[in-house]
């Protein structure tokens, strides 16, 4: 129901054909009453879906969003500003969404061995050009209970290169996301 939620921006439903979010949702194995931990949620596209399916549910969503006060990021401000908005707009439809931010200056993105899920949805890249992609994962690692689970979503390259550090053309090797969570503690 939240997948097909009357308040998705219709542009947002129309790239459901391609993102397949129920059934990413399914595979990564969310439940009703689960603690969610979504980091950089940019206007909301998956916000819309996780937030009034936990809201409906009583669970809890953590948005660990851009940094507003980072200097390399000048709109940074403008974006968690409208975002905050937009959840405080609609209280009963979104819940109360605890908001925290993800940096490389950033502490916790959540308490310690809270969260039952964490997700990286799109912006593996943006860390590695940030030289904050092995923070995520750390921090995601701690904010997880024993035996949570990370989603990854993230424009997969082709397998047999070598992966750039910094992942200029916003691709990431599956064997090096891979690598880069095993580091930080996840098994696959």
């Amino acid at each position: 129901d939240a997948v097909a939620g009357r308040w998705r921006m219709p542009g947002d439903r129309t790239r459901d054909r391609w993102r397949h979010p129920a059934e990413s949702l399914a595979f990564w194995g969310l439940k009703p009453g689960m603690t969610v931990l979504e980091f950089w949620p940019g206007t909301g596209w998956y916000t819309d879906i996780i937030a009034p399916f936990l809201a409906a549910t009583h669970g809890k969503l953590y948005e660990a969003n851009i940094d507003a006060d980072d200097p390399a990021e000048p709109s940074a401000r403008q974006a968690a500003d409208a975002f905050a908005a937009k959840l405080k707009a609609a209280p009963r439809l979104y819940g109360e969404v605890v908001l925290t931010e993800f940096s490389a200056r950033s502490g916790p993105v959540a308490p310690a061995g809270s969260c039952d899920l964490a997700l990286f949805l799109r912006n593996l890249h943006n860390w590695m050009a940030a030289g904050i992609a092995e923070k995520a994962f750390h921090d995601a690692f701690a904010a997880l209970k024993p035996g949570g689970v990370l989603g990854l979503e993230e424009h997969r390259a082709a397998p047999g290169g070598v992966q750039n550090a910094l992942a200029p053309d916003g691709y990431v090797m599956e064997a090096y996301a891979i690598d880069l969570a095993a580091a930080a503690g996840f098994r696959l």
